[in-house]
């Protein structure tokens, strides 16, 4: 048997408690004992077979760090980029990234938006991808970064991006079959 504070610690991972104020007692989120409640004196933690609770706050600003951290190398961005098509403050993608903060509802949609095309460039464009993310693709010679943070949707700037690439790799086979 653990003692009383390290049961505490197990049992907050596993329990939910019955009040908002520090107890003694939790509710497991499955009905495994017959009155419902855990005396935290007496439960033996190798037996205890409780579903965990859901996340905390913490854990979700945790996973923001994640995601914001793999679409900068999915998408070979700077900080500064990501701000920018995002259109919130460097400090605030620093935030996310260490966890600090949660995206608002409308940076969360954006970022999702962002992940789904980076995983479509990546697919379509692979190796490359991080070439054309800097090509001169707009009407006024903008990056791909640069539509984005003059409110280009994510999805035409993905598509000029990859008429972009299809065009220059086309011109560049055609030179190899020209030198033949």
């Amino acid at each position: 048997m653990m003692t009383l504070t390290a049961v505490a610690f197990v049992a907050s991972s596993f329990c939910t408690p019955n009040s908002t104020s520090w107890g003694s007692s939790y509710q497991p989120q499955n009905d495994l004992t017959a009155n419902g409640i855990i005396d935290l004196a007496n439960l033996d933690v190798g037996t205890a077979a409780w579903t965990p609770q859901k996340r905390s706050k913490e854990a979700a600003k945790e996973n923001w760090g994640e995601v914001i951290l793999n679409l900068k190398s999915s998408l070979h961005a700077t900080v500064f980029q990501l701000a920018q098509a995002l259109n919130v403050s460097r400090q605030i993608v620093h935030a996310w990234q260490r966890g600090e903060k949660k995206p608002a509802i409308k940076a969360q949609t954006r970022i999702s938006a962002l992940v789904n095309a980076a995983a479509s460039l990546q697919k379509q464009l692979g190796s490359k991808l991080s070439i054309y993310l800097n090509f001169e693709i707009g009407e006024n010679n903008e990056t791909f970064w640069e539509l984005l943070a003059a409110g280009t949707p994510i999805s035409e700037s993905m598509g000029i991006l990859v008429e972009v690439a299809n065009a220059s790799s086309a011109r560049r086979s055609q030179a190899a079959r020209a030198f033949d």
